[in-house]
């Protein structure tokens, strides 16, 4: 808890729900005085220790809060956090993942869909927030936004968090797409009435992060701030007319968005993504163009789950196909501002970034 004034809310409704009473709470207000915020802070502190910690260092940060409430005259809460932990004891939980060689239905604990057409990337979290699914969520919202879309949806309908110690990793990811350029709308989906929902909503934190309480309604709210007249898509067949039908997509997408300074490295990027889909995946193609931040956002996404790589050097004649590849990819690395690739569920898209 590092918002000083986080800290003092927090201590203000400890104090307003404790056994003291009014005349109590007056009282120890006074008496601390210069450590009144401290005494929050450090609540706020036990508090986020014991809801990421596991097995001995949850007990012992269980163990420091009670002795630290109690001491401050909060008998009811103490009493409260030694009952949630006797009960968890109790509780025979199974383990989050596997064993090696285990079979199950055991869910990923963050995992991520993308839908092209709006360019809107839900990424969804379960199960109770710790250490290890903090670890997990940061370095998924990270290579979320890495891909650029246009909104970023934090799916959260399914995250235990009794104590809202995640509110921190969701605020950070809202104020990191307001900066990249091309911006990325980030939005939350959280429940109404739970710990998470109320205190983002206490802290003010709603002034960078749009929380709705369904993925539906954040959809249809993304939905709403993309236009439609900012995308152009276009199906091709494998054969040797894809490539040129591409290029000229990206002429009407710079002419209409006004946009000609774009022109010659979008046709470039796309032609060379486009025959790299129609060579090495055989399938149909689909590319999509979407006018982002002044700049052009092309996808590429064939029904090959291949994912392109980079290669330090390539050897050969160009006619040979991982030679042709690595060529072509070389090409958009140079060309764009950025690139990369996600898996489908029946192949991948790639897209790049014209700036």
């Amino acid at each position: 808890m590092s918002d000083p004034d986080e800290a003092l809310d927090g201590f203000e409704a400890l104090l307003e729900r404790s056994s003291l009473g009014a005349p109590g709470a007056r009282e120890l207000r006074r008496r601390t005085s210069g450590a009144h915020l401290m005494a929050a802070q450090r609540i706020g502190g036990l508090r986020e220790r014991l809801a990421r910690a596991q097995g001995d260092e949850a007990a012992a940060a269980a163990d420091a809060l009670v002795a630290y409430l109690r001491q401050l005259g909060f008998r009811e809460q103490a009493d409260e956090v030694q009952r949630t932990r006797t009960v968890e004891r109790k509780v025979a939980r199974p383990s989050a993942r596997p064993a090696p060689g285990a079979s199950g239905d055991l869910r990923e604990r963050v995992s991520v869909a993308l839908d092209v057409e709006s360019s809107v990337l839900a990424l969804s979290v379960h199960g109770a927030w710790d250490r290890e699914l903090h670890r997990d969520t940061t370095t998924a919202v990270r290579k979320g936004l890495s891909q650029v879309p246009r909104t970023l949806i934090l799916d959260l309908t399914d995250l235990a968090d009794r104590h809202a110690a995640s509110v921190p990793t969701w605020v950070t990811a809202a104020v990191k797409g307001r900066s990249m350029d091309p911006a990325v709308q980030v939005m939350a989906c959280v429940p109404a009435d739970t710990a998470l929902r109320i205190r983002l909503d206490r802290t003010g934190a709603s002034r960078h992060l749009r929380a709705f309480p369904s993925l539906d309604q954040a959809r249809a709210a993304a939905a709403e701030s993309s236009p439609s007249q900012d995308r152009l898509q276009l199906d091709l067949t494998p054969d040797f007319k894809a490539p040129p039908l591409a290029r000229a997509l990206v002429a009407e997408a710079c002419a209409a968005w006004g946009t000609p300074a774009l022109l010659d490295r979008g046709r470039l990027v796309i032609s060379e993504l486009v025959v790299n889909a129609v060579e090495h995946a055989g399938s149909r193609v689909r590319v999509r163009v979407h006018h982002r931040g002044g700049g052009l956002h092309i996808a590429v996404q064939d029904g090959n789950s291949t994912m392109p790589r980079l290669s330090a050097a390539v050897s050969g004649s160009l006619s040979m196909s991982p030679a042709r590849l690595q060529q072509g990819l070389r090409i958009v690395h140079a060309t764009a501002s950025a690139w990369g690739a996600l898996p489908t569920g029946d192949g991948k898209i790639v897209w790049a970034m014209i700036r």
